[in-house]
């Protein structure tokens, strides 16, 4: 029986569960090293080359100015050899879109049996990439694309209200609606994420 003996690194700032993971992957003969990353003062300059898998929990609260898709992005675009796979607990279809359309290679869910996860490690080492079998996303609609559009452009709330003629409340319920498909909690982060997924198209 082959192992494959993997560099894992481990970014997540909930400590007790990253110890948890540590311990886990540890028993595996697959697996050569399992490192943590929980404190982010050097998280951009960071060899992340040295490593095979970079899992990187979705929710950096404490560690990371953004989430963890934007850590992996970061990480991504720099050109890291290492395959990045986000570990997350939550099962929002618009996180994994994202995930997968910056090119990382994997989309877990933090609740997974340990035997599962290491088979899952096994495979992407391999070069498998590991997400639901369909990514569905909802859609924004014209309209809250027309919103978003004009948040984009810098218009407040009550430009946006006389030029659509619509009330306050409309506009943010239509505001909730997008941060809500997009998996987002503020405008900025909306419209950097439709950028991203092809919304609007580069300036």
């Amino acid at each position: 029986i082959r192992s494959y003996v993997m560099k894992i690194l481990l970014v997540d700032d909930h400590k007790l569960f990253s110890q948890s993971i540590k311990l886990i992957l540890e028993l595996s003969e697959d697996i050569e090293r399992v490192d943590l990353i929980d404190d982010f003062s050097s998280v951009l300059d960071f060899p992340y080359d040295d490593y095979d898998i970079v899992l990187i929990d979705i929710n950096l609260t404490s560690l990371y100015q953004e989430d963890g898709l934007s850590l992996a992005q970061t990480i991504i675009k720099n050109g890291s050899s290492a395959k990045i796979v986000i570990l997350t607990g939550y099962s929002k279809k618009m996180y994994e879109y994202r995930a997968k359309i910056m090119g990382a290679w994997g989309f877990l869910d933090k609740s997974i049996a340990p035997g599962e996860l290491i088979q899952n490690l096994i495979e992407i080492y391999q070069g498998r990439k590991i997400f639901s079998d369909e990514v569905v996303v909802d859609i924004l609609t014209s309209r809250e694309l027309e919103i978003l559009g004009l948040v984009r452009n810098g218009l407040s709330i009550d430009d946006i209200c006389g030029k659509v003629y619509v009330s306050k409340r409309t506009v943010s319920n239509h505001l909730a609606n997008i941060f809500s498909k997009l998996g987002v909690s503020s405008r900025q982060e909306a419209i950097h994420v439709a950028e991203q997924l092809g919304y609007f198209s580069p300036e």
